[in-house]
């Protein structure tokens, strides 16, 4: 009876001291609850006490919804504390040179000749480059170089492309959606949001994690700006709310999606790819305008943004892409960015000039900017060079490396391209831990990365659903 006692008189105790052994130390709260509920129910049956059953009945279920709260609150960072522990390990045993090396993405050219697919094959694997980004290829072509560049790979590649209207942008069998410039004529964001929707579920397909888009320049000259088609136009309260559609349709299915070109492109007539454009505008203008959709797309959940190469001289002399001021000023410190950020592709004439026409000096100045992710730079062993040679020992410039790193290898974790392994033995899938699986043992050992799902599977692979669904957006248009 004692005990029967005490289990009555402090049940409300017992299970708040159950939701803290959940928090804390993982315990499989739901089950207990219920095992504890049930206890008492028969207790107080033998009461026969209607009212004090009703009322403590109540009470208990009151304690679970916090509990359901609670495991709610706390699962995603139990999740993200396994993972950075395995990131942490992983990094103590890479060099400077390989942390490095995870931070560039190289162009691969699914169609190119044998001799370029050797000189690719030589680079990324000789150096073991972060990511690639897909040029032209066919599904085959396309397949065939993902999965011989992955085995290849110690650290799984993440694979990028430029899809602004769809894989079809890249690979040859798919249609490709109408441009976002048209896609602004719809009545609303709907069809937007299952536009990419679908363009994930193609990238899945093709074992894509990352999409250089939604572009979410405010086209102030529709006609004659270089941005034309590319953008959502010149309303910048729709280019958010399309420009958001478009990233969550990717992100809610597992893709990342990256928000280009900051600080914003659309007010100018030059092309990046050939000169360095300047938007020649007072701070104001570009917070009320320019940077608009930037902080809609952030505050909506933004995995990436993409840093263009454009002079602001409201802000540096220097193109935005290798600017200090705009990339860690800005972006990480104004803005309070936390996300993945990318160069634009380094190999473009627009972020030259202020290097003597050095492309490892550019991306030397991207990296000093506070780039995560350098973009597709010429010249990569001696990119690299340099940069390690800039860190050196430098126990400041050594950390800021690994939170460059951490981003990009929690970002592969996030895509299911890495998995957390206990001893190498037993891979867990990150969103297992996200969603709530708990395994008590994992927190004392020792946590590695390994690879996870990597290779295409061609029967995987089908435009049609594509192509209904761009019949769809046009008939809407």
């Amino acid at each position: 009876m004692m005990a029967v006692t005490i289990i009555l008189r402090y049940r409300f105790i017992i299970i708040s001291l159950v939701v803290c052994l959940q928090i804390y130390k993982n315990f499989p709260i739901f089950e207990l609850l219920r095992t504890y509920l049930h206890i008492i129910l028969t207790l107080e049956r033998r009461s026969y006490n209607i009212m004090t059953i009703r009322r403590n009945i109540k009470k208990a279920i009151s304690v679970i919804l916090v509990a359901c709260v609670c495991q709610f609150l706390f699962a995603a960072p139990q999740g993200d504390k396994v993972a950075k522990k395995a990131i942490k390990s992983t990094l103590s045993t890479m060099s400077v040179r390989s942390k490095v090396a995870q931070l560039i993405f190289a162009d691969v050219f699914p169609e190119g000749s044998d001799e370029r697919k050797a000189a690719d094959d030589s680079i990324i694997v000789k150096e073991q480059l972060g990511g690639i980004i897909l040029m032209e290829g066919s599904i085959g072509q396309t397949e065939e170089v993902v999965n011989r560049l992955q085995s290849k790979s110690r650290i799984p590649l993440a694979v990028s492309i430029d899809g602004e209207f769809g894989v079809g942008m890249r690979v040859t069998e798919f249609e490709k959606y109408p441009r976002q410039g048209k896609l602004a004529k719809l009545p609303n964001d709907s069809l937007v949001y299952e536009m990419g929707r679908q363009i994930a579920e193609d990238m899945h397909s093709l074992k894509i994690d990352i999409n250089f888009a939604p572009v979410v320049d405010v086209n102030v000259h529709p006609e004659t700006g270089s941005m034309k088609d590319r953008s959502f136009g010149p309303d910048k309260h729709l280019v958010a709310e399309y420009g958001s559609a478009f990233m969550r349709g990717m992100q809610d299915n597992g893709v990342i999606a990256c928000a280009k070109h900051f600080p914003g492109h659309g007010d100018t007539a030059t092309d990046s790819h050939h000169a360095l454009p300047v938007l020649d505008f007072p701070m104001e203008r570009l917070d009320t305008l320019e940077l608009y959709p930037f902080r809609r797309l952030m505050d909506d959940g933004v995995e990436m943004v993409m840093v263009g190469h454009l002079q602001v001289p409201a802000l540096d002399s220097l193109p935005a892409s290798v600017s200090y001021n705009v990339i860690t000023g800005l972006l990480r410190k104004r803005m309070n960015y936390e996300g993945i950020i990318t160069t634009d592709a380094l190999n473009m004439k627009g972020v030259l000039a202020p290097f003597d026409g050095s492309y490892e000096r550019a991306a030397l100045g991207a990296y000093i900017a506070g780039a995560d992710i350098l973009l597709m730079p010429k010249h990569i062993t001696e990119s690299i060079d340099l940069i390690v040679n800039y860190i050196g020992n430098d126990p400041k410039k050594l950390e800021d490396l690994d939170r460059r790193v951490s981003r990009i290898l929690m970002m592969k974790i996030i895509c299911g391209k890495l998995l957390i392994s206990r001893e190498s033995t037993h891979a867990v899938a990150y969103d297992e831990f996200f969603k709530g699986s708990r395994d008590n043992k994992l927190s004392h050992k020792r946590l590695h990365l390994i690879p996870g799902d990597l290779m295409i599977d061609p029967a995987q692979v089908s435009p049609a659903a594509t192509s209904t669904l761009i019949k769809r957006i046009n008939a809407g248009i």
